[in-house]
């Protein structure tokens, strides 16, 4: 059984936000999480963009493609398990909008934010970034700027 506080960020996103489910697509960084969001989408009644990357070194990574639904006018929430580098993320942030997005904000439950990976972000137009504070630099991160949002992780909020 997988454990996850995927669940529990997309509902406290979505507690506050004003637009309706079909102005959403859920994404992906890459296909390694497509099953998982595209699962997580049906489940929520919204479309399903993935992200189709090249990787050139460790830490390197380029966009060759995005399928899936069409994320023209739509706003777009990536799912994603951990953010270390924000390399992945900002790339996918990117093509989302080359694709027409209006808007592309992400969740995951391990943000790490490692290096200049909140400029990354914030230089790829990222909207907001909710993550559990199930690493301290998920914290330090939230208390630079907005950008970033906690969310306390407790065994109440873990689905399986």
């Amino acid at each position: 059984t997988e454990v996850s506080a995927v669940p529990m960020l997309l509902e406290a996103f979505f507690k506050n936000d004003p637009h309706p489910r079909t102005d959403w697509v859920f994404g992906t960084v890459d296909m390694g999480q497509s099953d998982t969001v595209r699962r997580i989408a049906r489940k929520w009644g919204v479309g399903f963009g993935q992200i189709e990357k090249r990787r050139r070194s460790p830490t390197v990574t380029e966009v060759v493609g995005v399928s899936g639904d069409d994320v023209k006018g739509k706003r777009v929430q990536v799912i994603d398990d951990v953010i270390a580098t924000g390399g992945s993320l900002a790339n996918a942030v990117r093509a989302y909008y080359e694709m027409g997005a209006v808007s592309v904000c992400a969740i995951a439950p391990h943000g790490l934010f490692a290096g200049n990976a909140l400029e990354k972000l914030r230089e790829a137009n990222t909207v907001r970034v909710d993550v559990t504070n199930s690493h301290p630099n998920a914290v330090r991160a939230a208390s630079k700027g907005g950008l970033v949002h906690v969310h306390r992780l407790n065994r109440q909020n873990l689905t399986s």
